[in-house]
């Protein structure tokens, strides 16, 4: 539930001037695989 949740609000908390959106996406995929244990 909490990814889930986080990637729902991601929406709105994302903002291009920080990085663009395929670098967010890609952080969230490595934060995710790799807090499941499945690696990269």
């Amino acid at each position: 539930m909490l990814v889930i949740g986080a990637l729902n609000w991601a929406p709105e908390w994302w903002n291009d001037e920080r990085g663009s959106l395929a670098e967010t996406v890609r952080t969230a995929q490595l934060l995710v695989g790799r807090g499941l244990g499945t690696g990269d």
